[in-house]
């Protein structure tokens, strides 16, 4: 399969997973309760949030098994990593499942305001949302070796599969047995056992371990060799990880859970930028990494730049059509005019701010490739210890709004200035020659839908019809963005004649 085609699947399987989260979210409303989803929205970000133990080990094992699989690494030290890392990571799971458990009376009783809801049904959900975060957890290291080995094919196909049954067919399962939530996270422990299955078996048909290398002996200094590898990256994405999730958690602890729900709501919107992007990061960062251990550079920058225009249209079209019609895009989602009030004025900001987060993301690709983080651990230590206090401040003198526009500021402060620095490590001079061609562009093309807000009323349509409308939305702003972006091959010789040099990387 072509890279374009292992991209576009990637990516094609991610926004279809987004779209169940989206689609599901009024049924889980309607058979659980409010309340009942703000507990499946702590399971949300707490399962985003125990990333944060990963400290770069998957970063480490994609790309471990890249060089193995181009040659680059003997297979004598591929598997000494590798089953150290994979042991670090049962080790983790482990110690985080019986903190967990010991951990869900405080939760529950001190940190989750859980209002008239059923205190005891609130502390068993909570413990089987813990077993769940762990399965999810140990998927990471075996979906991050498939990734390594660039059978994206194989992920897309599999996520799709295993996200339908996970997220839709629990809907009918609750309906049947006329469960609660704690039904609902009993099922997913059921799924998620199974998909680490899968997962496992696929990664030891990979690799083709034998009986002794599969569980052979794990050495002390092969542990300690390994998690050193990956500490710089670690230290880089733990950073990210609190920058992205702290402001959900402090959320989480000064709101009630139907103020929690609404603003849970915008994260799930504004989380489909991440989904976006993601995608492409995953697909081209083993890709690049392959290219510029065969000495062909230059391919993996056209790779890159052909990654970031594929992004920026993407999250361009959907970041339109959202800020376009916000309103009616979460009526339509979730039929409650109650929790829309409550969302509705915190979107527009965290959405932005969402936008140039996924958009610094693209850079994480070079540091892959390049296998070099240093640089992007001083930038964002600087970011944080400059958002972290802001954030707090924002909190006490402005609650919700404060965190959403501190996001906000941080993500374009990195963009504008730590991003230019990063793109220079692959080629000089490569962000300003990416940033109006590649970005800039095709942004302001996907916004040529904007003239239709003057034509369409959609306030008065059913939630069926304008769901529709808005993705025909969708894709005419993508489409709109992507002429925008091509007419620059038209007009660039007559630029070049009149300015010379100076339009180069226009």
């Amino acid at each position: 399969m072509s890279i374009q085609k292992k991209v576009l699947l990637n990516t094609g399987s991610q926004i279809y997973m987004a779209l169940l989260a989206v689609v599901t979210l009024p049924f889980y409303i309607s058979l659980m309760g409010k309340q009942a989803y703000g507990l499946i929205a702590f399971f949300i970000q707490l399962q985003t949030a125990i990333s944060i133990l990963d400290v770069g080990v998957s970063a480490t094992v994609s790309r471990n098994m890249t060089l193995f699989k181009v040659g680059k690494l003997s297979r004598r030290d591929f598997l000494e990593s590798s089953r150290s890392l994979e042991f670090v990571f049962y080790l983790v799971g482990i110690i985080v499942l019986l903190c967990g458990l010991c951990l869900t009376g405080w939760i529950t009783s001190s940190w989750l305001e859980i209002e008239d809801f059923d205190p005891i049904l609130a502390q068993n959900a909570v413990k089987m949302i813990v077993i769940v975060v762990v399965l999810r957890w140990l998927q990471t290291f075996y979906r991050a070796a498939i990734f390594g080995a660039e059978r994206i094919e194989w992920v897309s196909w599999f996520n799709i599969f295993i996200s339908t049954i996970r997220v839709v067919a629990v809907i009918p399962f609750l309906i049947v047995i006329e469960g609660n939530v704690l039904d609902f996270f009993i099922f997913q422990i059921a799924i998620n056992f199974v998909e680490l299955s899968i997962l496992f078996f696929m990664v030891n048909y990979l690799v083709g371990y034998s009986k002794s290398e599969r569980f052979g002996i794990i050495r002390g200094y092969s542990i300690i060799l390994a998690v050193k590898s990956s500490a710089v990256i670690g230290f880089t994405s733990l950073i990210w990880t609190v920058i992205a999730q702290v402001d959900k958690f402090i959320a989480s602890g000064v709101t009630s859970l139907t103020a929690y729900a609404a603003y849970s709501i915008v994260i799930t919107v504004a989380s489909v930028m991440v989904l976006l992007s993601a995608p492409l990061i995953y697909a081209i960062g083993p890709m690049m990494a392959r290219l510029i251990a065969q000495q062909q550079v230059d391919e993996a920058v056209s790779l890159f730049r052909n990654a970031t225009l594929f992004t920026v249209l993407l999250l361009s079209a959907a970041f339109a059509v959202t800020i376009l019609w916000g309103t009616e895009l979460l009526l339509a989602w979730t039929n409650d005019e109650e929790l829309v009030e409550l969302a509705h004025p915190l979107l527009p900001a965290y959405l932005s701010g969402t936008f140039f987060f996924a958009l610094n993301y693209l850079s994480y690709s070079i540091n892959y490739a390049l296998g070099d983080f240093s640089r992007r651990l001083k930038y964002s230590l600087v970011t944080v210890v400059i958002y972290i206090p802001i954030l707090l401040l924002a909190c006490h003198y402005f609650n919700e709004y404060g965190l959403i526009y501190s996001w906000l500021m941080v993500n374009v402060l990195f963009f504008f200035v730590a991003q230019p620095l990063l793109y220079n490590q692959l080629k000089f001079e490569l962000f300003r020659q990416s940033l109006f061609s590649d970005i800039i562009l095709p942004f302001i093309g996907c916004f040529g839908i904007v003239v239709l807000t003057y034509f369409i009323d959609l306030k008065q349509w059913q939630r069926w019809q304008i769901l529709v409308v808005l993705g025909f939305m969708f894709f005419l702003s993508l489409g709109l963005g992507l002429i925008c972006s091509r007419a620059r091959l038209f007009v660039k010789p007559f630029i070049s004649k009149l300015f010379g040099k100076a339009c180069h990387g226009f």
